[in-house]
């Protein structure tokens, strides 16, 4: 089974009047050019745009039927999935021999929307709901915590790390913030604050936009443009509800362990990774799932951080198209799965002269394609503590 197609939209502040809906298919049909396949070799879709009313189709059954509508044919599976929980849920039917071919989508429209900054609170939550605390404030409680524990070095590597992605986007001319001038560590510092101790550079982006990736059964793969790239390690593990009294102290043992348990399954370790491309959406949560994923030791990720590792030719490049900092956020469940497959392809846009053509200099300030790339790690994990979902995909 392989990742045979990926698309992207174009990302936008405001896409209005356009739907989510909308979005959602042209990335689904932009996704299937990329595999050279076309609607009729399409068994089932998994995910839906992010914010489109299906009431009763929002159940994995209603969605089969949502989706025969809208794209014109009956589908075998349907689910309400996002992101690498959808990858994995399709891999998995392909696997069992129950779908050939399956596209997984998520897009949205309307992040501009006063209603839609209401979100992430929920009733009865001690922390959240009377306060009306939202997701900034929920990180934030999580990265004071880290600088009490461990020292205002914390403080530096969120922002080096924070900076290191935001130039990943900025030379990313599809990134929202594409073409920006580079930041340094001392940029985001000196960027408002947002929630003490997080800076307004430190938070992901708020956008419109939708992705979408095509997989096949390996014998459908050989056929399709580019013979696609093979997802060889994957899981999940869900240990609290999410936005929810944010756990602060949770120990990352027992992630680290079923993380290191599902990647020696497959005959890999974290030293084997060559790209990481993690869930930004603050720059807390990039050094949590350092640890988390065993990547950094506990108490490491902060000097991994400072060292540089995480920038072009340093030992783990992160997020190396922006990210949800800067290339885009509501389809970043997605773009980290689109954004690992296009690495791994070398299909990387930047500012170098002969990018078009697949020529890097890997000079850092135009590049952000990393050189013989292998293995990509994609993960999606939950909030903000706690959890993790992830693929590794191959070349």
């Amino acid at each position: 089974m392989r990742i045979v197609g990926v698309h992207t939209t174009e990302q936008k502040r405001s896409h209005a009047p356009r739907t989510s809906l909308s979005l959602a298919i042209e990335a689904i049909r932009g996704a299937l050019a990329d595999a050279g396949l076309d609607m009729d070799d399409v068994d089932a879709v998994l995910g839906a745009p992010l914010d489109w009313p299906l009431g009763y189709a929002a159940i994995s059954g209603g969605m089969q039927g949502f989706w025969g509508k809208q794209l014109g044919k009956p589908m075998h599976w349907g689910s309400n999935n996002y992101g690498v929980l959808a990858v994995m849920e399709a891999a998995a039917m392909i696997q069992a021999g129950l779908l050939d071919v399956a596209v997984v989508v998520c897009a949205f429209s309307g992040a501009a929307s006063p209603a839609y900054r209401k979100q992430n609170y929920q009733d009865g939550s001690a922390f959240t709901s009377w306060t009306g605390s939202f997701t900034p404030a929920q990180y934030a409680l999580v990265a004071s915590r880290w600088v009490h524990e461990r020292g205002p070095d914390v403080i530096d590597a969120m922002a080096q790390a924070s900076a290191t992605i935001r130039n990943f986007g900025a030379l990313n001319p599809a990134a929202l913030y594409g073409g920006r001038p580079l930041v340094t560590g001392a940029d985001v510092l000196a960027s408002r604050m947002i929630a003490d101790p997080l800076t307004l550079l430190m938070c992901c982006a708020n956008n419109d936009g939708g992705g979408a990736v095509v997989l096949a059964r390996s014998d459908r793969a050989a056929d399709t443009r580019k013979g696609g790239n093979r997802i060889i390690c994957a899981g999940e593990m869900q240990s609290n509800s999410p936005y929810i009294e944010p756990p602060v102290l949770v120990d990352p043992r027992p992630v680290r362990a079923y993380i290191a348990d599902r990647m020696a399954a497959a005959g890999i370790g974290p030293g084997d990774l060559d790209i990481l491309q993690l869930y930004d959406n603050f720059a807390i949560h990039v050094l949590d799932q350092l640890e988390s994923f065993g990547i950094a030791g506990v108490g490491e990720a902060q000097d991994m951080v400072l060292s540089g590792a995480l920038g072009l030719g340093g030992r783990y490049p992160t997020c190396t198209d922006g990210g949800l900092m800067s290339f885009g956020h509501l389809g970043g469940f997605l773009y980290r799965v689109v954004e690992a497959v296009r690495q791994l392809r070398g299909e990387v846009d930047d500012h170098c002269p002969g990018a078009a053509g697949g020529v890097h200099t890997h000079d850092p300030t135009l590049c952000r394609h990393v050189a013989d790339a292998e293995l990509a790690l994609v993960a999606n994990p939950g909030s903000p503590t706690g959890t993790a979902n992830f693929l590794v995909i191959a070349k």
